[in-house]
């Protein structure tokens, strides 16, 4: 998912020009197939791999220091939709220590790198995750293998989850044309949210954390009026 700015400009990820209006062109029923994320797609949709390298890294440093300043730390990660692996090489130049497993959707890049597969919704490997990357993922699911992807976040999370997540709102007013994918299932921020506050306490930033952390956060960090 890319934003308006320049892939040369160091800016936030979620900072914009809005004066652009594109349209979008989504399928009902987007194709979900695991044959759909082959070579050509990522060819398509992750050719600059430098620009989103810089993006990994940067959500990752984000993340990381928040979760410092909280006064928690992290020994294992969940990549869950890890793609080409971004947040692993991030990773090993921030913070060597964590243990780190990627799990990918796509048979093509499962045989190029070595991920195991598996998918949001169902993958269950027997034991959680201090945080767990979901990144770029559910809006290409529907809503039933959605609610259950969620769901299965909130399994496979011990502390903390970092999401991000297409949305609406997003596609009409954020989101670039040359280089975010709008084949997919476009829903409201608030289907989202309604689903993920029985699990998660959103901290903001794309930054949940799972109940059980409370004593790590202020009330208000996480009040909406």
């Amino acid at each position: 998912m890319r934003t308006k700015t320049s892939p040369n400009t160091k800016t936030s990820p979620a900072k914009t020009s809005r004066n652009t209006k594109t349209s979008r062109n989504t399928k009902t029923s987007p194709d979900t197939a695991p044959a759909r994320f082959n070579a050509r797609y990522y060819s398509k949709w992750y050719g600059d791999t430098d620009d989103r390298a810089d993006i990994a890294a940067r959500a990752l440093r984000f993340v990381l220091s928040y979760i410092d300043y909280m006064d928690a730390d992290v020994d294992s990660m969940l990549d869950l939709g890890c793609g080409l692996g971004l947040w692993k090489q991030a990773l090993k130049k921030q913070a060597k220590g964590i243990r780190y497993t990627g799990v990918e959707y796509s048979p093509y890049l499962c045989e190029k790198y070595g991920w195991e597969q598996g998918d949001a919704a169902t993958y269950s490997p027997r034991k959680t995750f201090d945080l767990v990357v979901c990144q770029g993922v559910l809006q290409y699911l529907p809503d039933a293998a959605c609610e259950q992807a969620i769901a299965n976040l909130a399994k496979l999370s011990r502390r903390f989850l970092y999401l991000e997540v297409l949305t609406k709102a997003d596609a009409r007013e954020v989101c670039c044309p040359e280089g975010t994918d709008f084949d997919v299932h476009l829903r409201d921020a608030a289907w989202y949210a309604v689903r993920l506050k029985d699990h998660f306490v959103n901290l903001g930033g794309g930054v949940y954390a799972k109940p059980r952390m409370r004593d790590h956060y202020f009330e208000l960090w996480c009040t909406s009026l």
